[in-house]
């Protein structure tokens, strides 16, 4: 790097550009009814982010649009992908 009046000038640089995931429910289309007092696995995929980022899960009510966040305990699967973007599983 030098200086050219006012500026300074590079001669090479590095720039990383963030890149949202493409995210989708393992094996489910559609909307999933759960019962009170019983587990359902879901499977979130989360493809090709960079920087990695978190999965928050939401549910409403039947006949609500009220969401109200869920905790979720399980730690995702992080899986490194080429050139710094990462995939992500989380049950």
């Amino acid at each position: 790097m030098r200086r050219q009046g006012e500026e300074f000038v590079s001669e090479s640089m590095s720039l990383t550009v963030a890149r949202k995931a493409n995210v989708e429910f393992e094996n489910i289309i559609g909307s999933v009814d759960a019962l009170q007092d019983k587990t359902e696995n879901i499977p979130c995929i989360a493809e090709g982010a960079r920087p990695a980022g978190s999965f928050k899960w939401y549910m409403t009510r039947r006949g609500s649009s009220e969401a109200i966040q869920l905790q979720n305990t399980n730690q995702p699967e992080v899986f490194d992908d080429q050139n710094g973007f990462v995939s992500m599983r989380e049950v």
